[in-house]
């Protein structure tokens, strides 16, 4: 966590890899404690996940299928980690027979024990199943998502978890342009615009919202989808707030 802090990356992996490999030369220790295993497997593919997956983050996912949980607490905490981070390398690989039986697995899991779960876990959840189903084209399902996820958020403090709330808005606003409701993507916008002044996000960031604003009502869109396609795919850009993936997502939908 030290390392991590210091943005020591090199020394940050080493000590997650040495904890890891620690745990697995002493069996004893992940059957006392398989969620301090959990947490090390974990630890590992949010760092691959980060710095770019690589090919041996199947190898670690593959590991998460072996740990065993008794308690009712832990199981809830370990499966939403679980699918949140399946569903994110399968959409990385743009393998669709994955995402979906991901995204089934998942919203059997979460539709079993939603009530259960904070505001931070819920929203997590909602939000990776909207953006799987975006994915998917399953606009309705994503739809409902979107706002299951959004109507946990706080617009009065406009504040807590804020970039989930945004991607969320984000994810329909893209729908609603498919479907020609525009008027309805314009209310989302002024929703997103509002959120994103009150959290001072990136300029770079503004810049895409303002496209995406313009794209809506636009005659001819093709303009301001190539602008912001290029800021996308610079390799210089770094998102902070707005998930990245919605908008690569939706260019790509664009060009089949």
């Amino acid at each position: 966590m030290g390392y991590a802090l210091l943005r020591d990356k090199e020394s940050e992996f080493k000590y997650k890899m040495r904890l890891l490999d620690y745990l697995e030369e002493n069996p004893h220790q992940i059957k006392e404690n398989p969620l301090r295993y959990s947490s090390a497997l974990n630890n590992i593919l949010l760092y691959y996940y980060f710095q770019g997956y690589s090919k041996e983050y199947p190898v670690y996912l593959k590991k998460l299928d072996g740990i065993e949980l008794k308690f009712h607490h832990a199981k809830s905490i370990f499966f939403d980690t679980k699918y949140n981070l399946e569903i994110g390398y399968y959409l990385h690989l743009r393998d669709e027979d994955k995402v979906r039986g991901a995204l089934v697995n998942m919203e059997k899991w979460y539709s079993s024990l939603s009530s259960a779960k904070g505001v931070q876990a819920k929203m997590i959840c909602e939000y990776n199943m909207a953006l799987a189903n975006f994915y998917l084209k399953e606009n309705r399902d994503a739809l409902k998502w979107c706002n299951s996820c959004f109507s946990l958020f706080d617009m009065k403090a406009k504040k807590f978890r804020h970039d989930l709330a945004v991607s969320a808005l984000m994810i329909e606003v893209l729908i609603y342009l498919k479907l020609t409701h525009f008027e309805l993507a314009e209310r989302n916008m002024e929703l997103i615009i509002s959120i994103a002044k009150k959290n001072k996000y990136l300029k770079l960031e503004m810049t895409i919202l303002k496209l995406i604003k313009k794209v809506i009502f636009a005659e001819t869109k093709d303009s301001y989808i190539s602008e912001i396609r290029e800021i996308v795919s610079s390799n210089d850009v770094v998102f902070s707030n707005l998930d990245e993936d919605v908008l690569v997502v939706w260019l790509e939908s664009l060009e089949k």
